[in-house]
C-alpha cells in the first residue's frame, strides 16, 4: 500500500438481498473514511481490521437504505459519526423502501455534513446533487481527480427519479453542474456498477439533459 496517495478499496455489499452497492473505504496513512455502506458491515469492519486501518467517519452519499442500512452497525463498532447532508433527513425518514425490500428501517446519530471534508492532508468538495433524492451528495477530490457520484451517475446510465424526493428535473440540472466543473480525465465511483470516467460518459449524460 503507497501511503503517499489516497487508496480505494472496492466492496459490492447486500448481494445477497438484491443490493449490489459499492461500498468503498478510502485510506490514507491508516486512517479512512466509508462511505455507502449499505449492508454486510461485519465484511467491512474485517475488512477494515485486515488493512490495518483505523476509520474516522461515515458519509452517505444519500439515505436511501442500501447505501445505509449498516451505517449504524459500524458507527457503533468503531465510534465515529455518520454524515447525511441536511436536506436529506426526511428521505432518511421515509419508510417507504425499507417496506418494500422487508427490512427494519435504517436509525442511525447523524451530523450534518459541509461543504468540505479534510482528511490526510486531502480536500474532499461536498456537492448537493438532487435528483434521485433531495439531499444526494457527490464526493469530489480534485487533486486525484476523483468523484464518488453516488446515485447520480452511473457507467451507461443515471440515478432513477421515481422515489421519494427524486425528480428528473433536478437530476438533469445536477449532472449538467457536474459535466460543466469537472474534466473528462475525471474517475467516477459510483453508487451500483463499474467504475469509469467522465469523458466516456459525457456524450450519454449530454443526450440525457437536452432529451
Amino acid at each position: 500500500m503507497d501511503f503517499s496517495k489516497l487508496d480505494i478499496h472496492t466492496l459490492i455489499v447486500g448481494q445477497k438481498i438484491g443490493f449490489w452497492t459499492n461500498c468503498y473505504i478510502v485510506s490514507k496513512n491508516s486512517k479512512c473514511i466509508i462511505i455507502d455502506p449499505g449492508d454486510d458491515g461485519e465484511i467491512i469492519e474485517s475488512k477494515i481490521k485486515n488493512y490495518n486501518l483505523t476509520p474516522i467517519m461515515i458519509i452517505c452519499t444519500h439515505t436511501h437504505i442500501d447505501h445505509t442500512k449498516d451505517a449504524e452497525y459500524l458507527q457503533k463498532k468503531f465510534k465515529i459519526p455518520v454524515l447525511i447532508h441536511k436536506n436529506e433527513v426526511m428521505v432518511l425518514q421515509d419508510q417507504s423502501i425499507p417496506k418494500l425490500f422487508g427490512l427494519n428501517p435504517v436509525k442511525f446519530d447523524y451530523k450534518f455534513i459541509k461543504n468540505e471534508i479534510k482528511f490526510e492532508g486531502e480536500i474532499f468538495k461536498i456537492i448537493n446533487t438532487p435528483g434521485h433524492t433531495i439531499g444526494s451528495i457527490v464526493i469530489i477530490n480534485n487533486e486525484q481527480k476523483i468523484i464518488f457520484s453516488g446515485d447520480l451517475i452511473f457507467k451507461n446510465g443515471i440515478g432513477r427519479t421515481d422515489l421519494f424526493t427524486g425528480n428528473e428535473n433536478e437530476l438533469k440540472d445536477s449532472i449538467k453542474k457536474i459535466l460543466e466543473l469537472l474534466s473528462d480525465d475525471y474517475t467516477i465511483y459510483p453508487g451500483h456498477g463499474e467504475i469509469t470516467k467522465l469523458g466516456v460518459e459525457r456524450e450519454f449524460l449530454l443526450n440525457f439533459i437536452n432529451s
